[in-house]
């Protein structure tokens, strides 16, 4: 029987997913047992013996002063992360599929979306867990993307009448032993320090993006191109967010799975906004969208204030009040 490689897994032609690729997860493992010396204490702060105390400045990076020279200093590097998901990153599956074309479903294609199934929980509980370890708002709002990129694929198992393999939605229990293994060992290296835990999210996105574009290649069907061009933009703007959070600590991440050309080209770009097609191209519509805004009445005397409310692009309302008082905008928006 033929195999093919896809990242997390070796995908049988007759449709089933085996366990994750055991080279893969060595790699991770081998990049994280590199950190492993290093000290941290109960609060998530990384001690670096021989080192003053460290403190971040204005600009977020780190100010280490030296320590004594015997080695007794003890310097602290706080990390500091901010990160806004953009709204179309939390992918809303019925307003962007349900009127995308279904096509017959290949072997292929329903492998990739067992995969990407799991693949997309790992990532939510990856980042759930390093939150409830270290309390960064990046492992915050990108695990609550990460949920509707799980329920997406979710959304198209159910369209095309396949079995979902997520039977526990616990955090950490997969149906792939693979998948398994490969959070344990995320975590792990995640709890040395807030800085591995950033190392960590990169590497995940690192990986999704490597799947996804091999994925894609492979189905023709409109609404899985959809949801994987969806996930991948997701992707892309998430390593952006880990890697710039690295970067104001003085810390460099090296791609483990994508190339080094594709990683700087992704690097290099800003974060994207906006749903794009099956074929990556923007589009700024994600469907039909109902908005509530207020506007303000700026009108002079007395009277009731009457607003009208316009709804446009993302949701972004605009309310004109005559007379004194404020008027209430209700319109519905094409995203």
């Amino acid at each position: 029987m033929k195999k093919i490689l896809l990242g997390l897994g070796v995908l049988a032609t007759g449709g089933l997913l085996s366990g994750c690729d055991q080279a893969q997860v060595n790699q991770i493992e081998q990049t994280g047992a590199q950190n492993q010396e290093q000290i941290v204490d109960q609060s998530g702060t990384r001690i670096v013996p021989g080192r003053g105390r460290g403190r971040v400045n204005s600009s977020n990076t780190i100010n280490n002063n030296r320590g004594n020279n015997n080695g007794n200093g003890r310097g602290r590097n706080f990390v500091k992360s901010d990160y806004v998901v953009d709204s179309s990153d939390n992918v809303q599956p019925h307003s962007l599929l349900d009127n995308a074309e279904k096509g017959d479903l290949s072997a292929e294609e329903r492998a990739g979306l067992i995969q990407m199934r799991e693949e997309e929980k790992l990532a939510h509980d990856v980042y759930v867990t390093m939150y409830e370890k270290w309390g960064l708002n990046v492992f915050n709002n990108i695990s609550g993307s990460e949920q509707t990129h799980t329920e997406t694929i979710k959304y198209l198992l159910d369209k095309y009448g396949i079995e979902d393999p997520v039977k526990d939605t616990t955090v950490g229990k997969f149906t792939d032993s693979g998948m398994t293994k490969l959070y344990n060992s995320l975590v792990e290296q995640g709890n040395q320090s807030m800085v591995d835990a950033l190392k960590v999210g990169a590497t995940v996105e690192d990986l999704d993006i490597k799947d996804l574009e091999e994925l894609l290649p492979k189905t023709d069907n409109e609404d899985i191109r959809i949801a994987y061009q969806n996930l991948n933009k997701g992707s892309r703007n998430h390593l952006r967010a880990f890697i710039r959070n690295l970067e104001r600590n003085g810390e460099t991440y090296t791609p483990q799975f994508i190339s080094q050309a594709r990683f700087d080209e992704i690097l290099t770009g800003e974060q994207e906004r906006g749903a794009v097609d099956a074929s990556g191209k923007a589009t700024g519509v994600q469907g039909n969208g109902q908005g509530n805004r207020q506007g303000n009445g700026n009108g002079q005397g007395q009277g009731m204030g009457q607003g009208q409310g316009q709804e446009m692009g993302q949701g972004n309302g605009q309310g004109r009040g005559q007379g004194g008082g404020q008027g209430q905008g209700r319109g519905r928006g094409r995203w």
